[in-house]
């Protein structure tokens, strides 16, 4: 039998608990008591510990705490890279939950995110609660659990369809879009192609609207403009009394004056630097008087260009920023009509190669899963021959669907209890009792190779008595040689094989309701299987059926460990 995986529990303050703590044994682990006396508040505590809130965590007025402590030695490995260090194989865990506040975690007494503990649960426990067993009845659930069974063959292989379907999406996409974009060019390549050949034709120059427009005025006023430009070009310096021959006097003048003279040498440096710039001020003169007076294009021209550049700019301006990019984009737009169909030619045989891929990645895909459906029909019915149904039959039934990021396939469990039924979709062949056998045979096929450390089962037997209740517990024997397993059950045959049984009783005292959880003594156990099959601990004939069931099922233990 396995070490102890689990090894102890502590809850405080977690719905009626006011305070519980339990140190678990290796193998089958039972938990039972009467309805509503609060079983589910111990499976609510492990839950916490997976990094999920539990919800009977806000039932109290004080805050909740729960803490596990694991030995965890033969999964260091694969704890190690997530980030978490065994402290001597052991891994302590603890949540916390404020009554007013948001919850914390810790891991070996440090604190750390919710949604590491989540990761780390992977590793070490596996949660079968009532809701999975009803999930069997929804179909589209088949598939995850076929891929589940899969393992990582079936996970590279979806993940290359998934790649795969990512890729042609995204080409189909850009395909669809380009056929839309040139749709709309096609509409518009005339208008379009007018305005853009104008615009290739004048190839106007930044800001040239402006610059435009100051030089047709200044055209406009030619002679009045040159007449008054001459005056100026003559007072700087071609007249007898210009700015120009007044500084060239001045400086004659004062250079006969003392060389030493501080004061007359920074007069000097001045009149030169006037001297310069009158200079400077003539050159420009002179070229704009040449410019007026013999322009390079007449004023007509200038003036058609102008109406040709405010047209563009009304229709696509204002600017002539917003007038170059409006250039840029249509002529991307004559470019894919232009050039529209040999581009559109690649894009459809791009798209189509993405597609046949996609097909064969969906392909490859489909072929394990067929051989994982067959592994999986034959280990479910390996395990329901275990669980007193050998007569049964089960088929994964594979359909094909449209191709999606999962593939092509659609999946649905088919069942028939008994020989000669044809097989049926589960909601209409399985009853509560095959069901719960169903999801367990399945939990054990799924789980086999994994080596879940805890397997937590939450009334895997509803629906079942007799002769299945005893296959269903041998079962369990036979799970938990190699995983501690801890069964909430109702079923006095299944608390018979316990390794340890463990009842949640309730209390009211004081007019206050409280849970109690403890671990029975070997004496206390025929008690709370009397209980079981009769509702009266007292009751001789129960404790005699009781005693006989336990005898039972040691010598079955015995014979299952051979």
């Amino acid at each position: 039998m396995n070490r102890t995986m689990l090894e102890q529990l502590t809850i405080r303050k977690l719905g009626l608990i006011d305070s519980a703590e339990l140190r678990f044994s290796s193998g089958l682990i039972v938990i039972s008591g009467e309805t509503g006396a609060g079983k589910t508040l111990l499976l609510d505590g492990l839950v916490a510990l997976t990094g999920f809130k539990p919800s009977s965590a806000d039932m109290v007025a004080d805050d909740t705490f729960v803490e596990g402590i694991l030995d965890l030695s033969s999964h260091a490995a694969e704890l190690l890279n997530l980030g978490v260090e065994l402290d001597e194989g052991t891994l302590y865990i603890a949540r916390q939950f404020p009554k007013d506040g948001k919850s914390k975690a810790s891991l070996q007494a440090k604190s750390a995110p919710s949604s590491l503990l989540r990761e780390i649960a992977d590793v070490w426990v596996a949660i079968h609660g009532q809701h999975d067993t009803y999930r069997l009845l929804n179909s589209k659930t088949h598939l995850l659990i076929l891929d589940e069974f899969g393992g990582e063959e079936i996970t590279q292989a979806r993940s290359a369809v998934s790649s795969a379907y990512q890729a042609y999406q995204a080409k189909q996409k850009q395909l669809k879009e380009f056929k839309v974009e040139r749709d709309t060019a096609i509409k518009m390549a005339e208008s379009l192609r007018t305005d853009v050949e104008l615009c290739q034709s004048l190839a106007i120059q930044p800001e040239e609207d402006v610059l435009l427009a100051q030089s047709i005025e200044l055209l406009t006023n030619a002679e009045r403009v040159t007449e008054h430009l001459k005056i100026a070009l003559d007072a700087l310096g071609t007249s007898e009394i210009s700015v120009t021959s007044g500084i060239e006097t001045s400086t004659r003048a004062l250079e006969k004056v003392s060389s030493s003279d501080n004061e007359v040498q920074q007069i000097l440096e001045l009149l030169r630097q006037a001297g310069e710039s009158v200079q400077t001020a003539q050159l420009k003169l002179l070229a704009l008087f040449e410019k007026v007076a013999n322009p390079e294009a007449n004023i007509d021209d200038l003036m058609q260009r102008q109406r040709q550049i405010k047209q563009l700019l009304q229709a696509h301006g204002p600017t002539v920023a917003d007038l170059y990019e409006w250039q840029q984009a249509a002529e991307r737009q004559l470019q894919l009509v232009d050039i529209g169909d040999e581009e559109l030619q690649k894009l459809e045989s791009v798209t189509t190669q993405n597609y046949e891929v996609l097909m064969s990645e969906c392909q490859k895909l489909h072929d394990i899963r067929l051989q994982k459906a067959k592994d999986l029909e034959s280990s479910v019915s390996k395990e329901l021959s275990d669980l007193a149904l050998g007569a049964a039959r089960f088929e994964v039934e594979a359909r094909s669907t449209d191709v999606s990021e999962t593939g092509i396939d659609s999946v649905e469990f088919m069942f028939s209890a008994n020989p000669g039924l044809k097989l049926s979709p589960l909601q209409d062949s399985a009853s509560g009792g095959e069901l719960s056998r169903l999801m367990l045979a399945l939990e054990v096929s799924l789980l086999r190779d994994t080596q879940v450390p805890v397997m937590i089962f939450d009334e895997i037997d509803t629906g079942v008595a007799g002769a299945t209740a005893l296959a269903i517990a041998k079962k369990l024997v036979l799970v938990s040689a190699r995983s501690q397993v801890l069964v909430v059950s109702h079923l006095p045959q299944i608390a018979a094989f316990a390794d340890q049984h463990i009842v949640v009783q309730k209390s009211i005292t004081d007019q206050v309701t409280k849970t109690d959880i403890r671990v029975l003594e070997e004496s206390e156990r025929v008690s709370e299987l009397a209980r079981m099959l009769a509702g009266l601990e007292g009751s001789q004939s129960a404790r005699e059926h009781a005693e006989e069931l336990l005898e039972k099922a040691r010598a079955a233990k015995a014979s299952l460990k051979k």
